[in-house]
C-alpha cells in the first residue's frame, strides 16, 4: 500500500501517523492521496477527526481526497461552525473518490453497467455544521454512509451491489444518485427549513431500504431501470 499526504496549498496542516486520526486547524485544507498497487491484498485506511476544528476541509472539487485499489476504507467527520453569511466553499467541507474498478474516472461511462464485484470500498462521513460533503464510489460492493446536521452533502455511486445511506437532520440538504445494477438506498430526512433530499436509481435490480421522511422540504425520487422495489415511510 502506497499512501501520499499531500500539503495544503493554502494553509499549513498538521498531519498525524496514519494509527491515529488526522488533524487540522482552523480554516485548513489537506489533501489525499492512497493508491494500492495491483496485487495488493489490504485496502487503504483514512481516518480523521476534525471536531476541534472550524470550517477545515479535506479535498476540493480539483483535488479530491482519492483512494484507489480494493478494500479502501474512510472513516471522517468535519465540525464546520462558520457563519451562515460565508459562501459554501468557505466552509469545512469533503470531497472523497474511492475507486476499486482499476479503470479510474472512465469507469464512471465505459464500465457503469458492467463492472465485476471487487473488494469493496466503504466510507463513514459526518458532516456538522454549514459543511458540504461530496462522496463518490466507483466500482463493485461499495457502502457509504453520510450524516448531514445543518450542510448539505451528495452520495454517488457507480457500479454494481452499491449501498448508500444518508441522513439529514436540521436544515440539511442531501442527495443519493446511483448508476449501475443491485444497488440499495436507505434516507432518513428529518430536514427543517430550506432543507430536502432526492433521490436517483439508474440501472436494474434496483432496491431501497427505509426511506423515512419527516420534514416540511420536499423529497424527489426518480427511478429508471426494471426490478425496482421502494418503501416509503412517513
Amino acid at each position: 500500500m502506497q499512501t501520499k499526504l499531500i500539503p495544503a496549498l493554502l494553509a499549513p496542516a498538521m498531519l498525524l501517523a496514519l494509527a491515529a486520526p488526522a488533524l487540522a486547524g482552523n480554516g485548513n485544507t489537506l489533501y489525499l492521496v492512497q493508491d494500492s498497487p495491483p496485487g495488493t491484498t489490504d485496502g487503504n485506511n483514512f481516518l480523521s477527526d476534525q471536531t476541534l476544528a472550524n470550517y477545515s476541509s479535506i479535498g476540493s472539487a480539483w483535488f479530491p481526497a482519492r483512494q484507489s485499489g480494493t478494500g479502501n476504507s474512510a472513516d471522517i467527520t468535519i465540525k464546520s461552525d462558520c457563519s451562515s453569511l460565508l459562501a459554501p466553499e468557505q466552509c469545512g467541507q469533503l470531497t472523497l473518490v474511492q475507486d476499486n474498478t482499476g479503470h479510474g474516472l472512465s469507469g464512471l461511462v465505459l464500465h457503469a453497467f458492467n463492472l465485476s464485484s471487487h473488494n469493496p470500498n466503504t466510507a463513514t462521513v459526518t458532516i456538522n455544521g454549514l459543511g458540504h460533503a461530496d462522496l463518490q464510489q466507483l466500482g463493485g460492493g461499495n457502502v457509504a454512509t453520510l450524516n448531514v446536521d445543518d450542510g448539505y452533502g451528495d452520495i454517488s455511486q457507480a457500479g454494481l451491489n452499491n449501498s448508500a445511506t444518508l441522513t439529514l437532520a436540521s436544515a440539511s440538504t442531501g442527495s443519493i444518485v446511483q448508476t449501475g445494477s443491485s444497488n440499495i438506498a436507505s434516507m432518513t430526512v428529518n430536514s427543517v427549513g430550506s432543507g430536502g433530499a432526492n433521490l436517483t436509481q439508474i440501472g436494474s435490480n434496483l432496491r431501497s431500504g427505509p426511506i423515512v421522511v419527516n420534514t416540511t422540504s420536499s423529497v424527489g425520487i426518480s427511478i429508471v431501470g426494471n426490478g425496482s422495489l421502494l418503501a416509503v415511510y412517513n
